[in-house]
């Protein structure tokens, strides 16, 4: 992938967790303005517009508790903060299901 922009910040550096557990030191990242949790896959890219930041992914940290199992997750954040602000969550078809 290569894109032409110009005045993009880099390097980027993701940063360390803290101390053995899954958050993320903000203090030992580069250019990194915020950090989210997702799932463990992603789905497609990131959508930016409006002030918000919309992410699918899979269901492995769900954010909201009475979500659990395999589903997809359509995430919405806040995107100059990073703040959760809403979820879509879907089960998934078993596999082997028809179409």
């Amino acid at each position: 992938m290569v894109s032409d922009e110009k005045g993009v910040p880099g390097p980027l550096r993701s940063g360390q967790e803290e101390g053995g557990s899954e958050e993320i030191d903000l203090a030992t990242t580069k250019n990194v303005k915020w950090v989210a949790k997702l799932g463990s896959q992603t789905y497609g890219g990131v959508v930016i517009g409006g002030g918000k930041l919309l992410h699918r992914h899979h269901n492995e940290s769900p954010r909201d508790p009475k979500y659990q199992g395999d589903r997809g997750i359509l995430m919405c954040l806040d995107e100059k903060t990073g703040k959760y602000l809403w979820q879509l969550s879907v089960p998934k078809h078993e596999s082997g299901q028809g179409q």
